[in-house]
């Protein structure tokens, strides 16, 4: 039979490790990953024309 405490007990370090890895991939990053060269958008309906397919070639070609 399976231990349910040894299964929450792997379950529990498996999140933890997975948690700790995700953290130092993040904090080893680039911290001025936003900084792509595009300018910040600025109003609710500039962003909606970015999500535009119409717009897709225009914003591709920038």
């Amino acid at each position: 039979m399976i231990d349910p405490g040894r299964v929450v007990l792997t379950i529990f370090g498996f999140q933890a490790m997975l948690g700790l890895l995700v953290h130092s991939i993040v904090l080893g990053a680039d911290p001025n990953w936003p900084d792509d060269g595009s300018a910040p958008i600025s109003s609710p309906s500039e962003m909606l024309s970015e999500l535009d397919p119409k717009n897709q070639s225009e914003r591709l070609a920038r």
